[in-house]
């Protein structure tokens, strides 16, 4: 199998895998575009056509990836959203969410994430969820939104997960936030009697 390797003007690192008609076809085309090409009514830049198609399944992030999420949660054109809906707010849920959004929308959901990673964007991102915060969130508050692959495992976001925090950056109030939120709050703990306590308690009151 062949393999490229090449830097878009973004300065965005890439590599393309496939057989060597592939490579050829993908390098030619991206020589003969314009970078702000558009195409189906997107960017090429935005598309990651290589990135995004040519991945193995579970594939980790390059650096140079995790130093563009980081990017384009500030330069996304819906980046003032992203600030006030989600990291100006308290719901740790949808800000482990925002990376992995980022991933789904910008990079066709090429790679997964760890914990580590999200809480290091979130961290750069001003809106630090910690690594136990965000593993939290995913394994029982956010279940219905993420794909779990690999060891150690890396997350996706689902289509409902997808629909979710577009609701949310629209400044939609809905009933999964709300859900999230008490589920990320501490259960209180219940305080229990020995049965040796309470005898001596009725003990007392006789005397």
């Amino acid at each position: 199998m062949a393999q490229a390797t090449f830097t878009l003007q973004t300065g965005a690192l890439v590599t393309i895998e496939g057989t060597t008609e592939e490579v050829k076809s993908l390098l030619g085309f991206y020589e003969n575009s314009s970078i702000n090409q558009k195409k189906d009514g997107k960017t090429i830049e935005e598309r990651h056509i290589a990135a995004n198609d040519m991945r193995e399944e579970n594939a980790k992030p390059e650096e140079t990836d995790i130093v563009e999420i980081i990017n384009l949660a500030k330069t996304r054109d819906d980046a003032e959203a992203i600030e006030h809906n989600i990291l100006l707010q308290t719901n740790e849920a949808n800000r482990t969410l925002l990376p992995l959004f980022i991933v789904h929308e910008n990079f066709n959901n090429a790679f997964g994430l760890t914990t580590t990673e999200i809480g290091r964007i979130t961290l750069e991102l001003g809106a630090k969820v910690s690594r136990q915060n965000a593993l939290r969130a995913l394994k029982f508050s956010t279940t219905g939104f993420v794909t779990k692959q690999g060891d150690p495992p890396r997350y996706t976001l689902n289509k409902r997960g997808a629909l979710h925090i577009k609701k949310v950056l629209s400044g939609e109030a809905t009933l999964q936030a709300s859900t999230i939120e008490q589920s990320l709050s501490p259960t209180p703990r219940k305080v229990r009697y020995s049965r040796s306590r309470s005898y001596a308690g009725k003990k007392g009151q006789m005397h």
